[in-house]
This record gives C-alpha cells, sequence and structure tokens, in this order.
C-alpha cells in the first residue's frame, strides 16, 4: 500500500487516490450458490484437511484445487503482517466478502480509495474442461457482483 501524497503540477496541487492492486477476496461456499440449476453438477465442495497445513481445500471435478478452506488458523495473518510490515489482518465478514460495509470501513482505517478484487481460487487452473470452467467463473462473477452491490461503486 502507498501512501496518499499531494501532487503538484502546472495545474495545481491534487491528491492522488491510494489503490490497492492486490485486494484478495476469501471464496466460500456462498460463493457458488449462484451456479445455475444445471451446472450444480461442478459445485465446489470442501475436502478434507490436506497433509500441507491442515486446511481443507476446494474439491473441483474430483480434484483439491485452491488454497484452502475459507478461514485461516488463528495467528496466521497476524504472522504475515508482523514479518511483512505492511497491514494485512483484516475483519474476516470483509474477507469473505459477508459484509460490503465492513469492507469498506477496513479500507477507510487503512487508507484505501480504490480495491482492485483479485480472486484466490482461480490464481492457477482449477480445471481442464471448459463447461466446469464456465460454469465456475458465472457463479464467481455473479456472487462478486451481488456482493459488492451495496458498496455503490
Amino acid at each position: 500500500m502507498v501512501e496518499q501524497r499531494d501532487v503538484v503540477s502546472t495545474q495545481g496541487t491534487a491528491r492522488l487516490p491510494t489503490i490497492d492492486a492486490d485486494a484478495h477476496v476469501v471464496e466460500t461456499e456462498r460463493t457458488w450458490e449462484y451456479m445455475d440449476a444445471s451446472d450444480d453438477q461442478f459445485r465446489p465442495a470442501l475436502g478434507a484437511p490436506s497433509q500441507a497445513d491442515g486446511r481443507p481445500r476446494w474439491v473441483v471435478d474430483g480434484q483439491q484445487r485452491g488454497f484452502g478452506a475459507p478461514t485461516r488458523p488463528a495467528g496466521q495473518m497476524e504472522q504475515r503482517q508482523r514479518v511483512s510490515g505492511r497491514i494485512i489482518v483484516a475483519p474476516e465478514e470483509s474477507a469473505q466478502m459477508v459484509n460490503i460495509e465492513t469492507r469498506l470501513r477496513h479500507m477507510d482505517d487503512v487508507g484505501v480509495d480504490i480495491q482492485v478484487l483479485h480472486t484466490s481460487f482461480f490464481i492457477r487452473p482449477v480445471t481442464e474442461r471448459p463447461e466446469v470452467e464456465v460454469a465456475l467463473c458465472r457463479s464467481y462473477n455473479r456472487w462478486l457482483a451481488d456482493v459488492t452491490r451495496p458498496s455503490r461503486g
């Protein structure tokens, strides 16, 4: 995150907005509730905890995918924040897009004017079948449009 600064030009002084260009969104079971009924067969489910970190992974098309469960082990994000020296801990309802007003308040608290939302789920390929990919993307887009609607842009 970059501190907001005044920029001086021949036209005067302007305050530039602070943009968080990597604002992650944590997918939950609700993310997949926006699937068409005909695509319900492709709905991801949380599987057994992984041996790597003990967190369940999303199961998509019979394969474990994604970074894990909608919640993180207690203290994990706080530790990352201490190491990075950046404010990265957000209220869970904000990270999971459960309450957009909470997310907007958190943005105000950390001095962010605009967020470019980034999915964690689709960072890596989740399936080789186009029909599954399309169903997942449609659900994700519908979910994100619905949960961000109260932000009024």
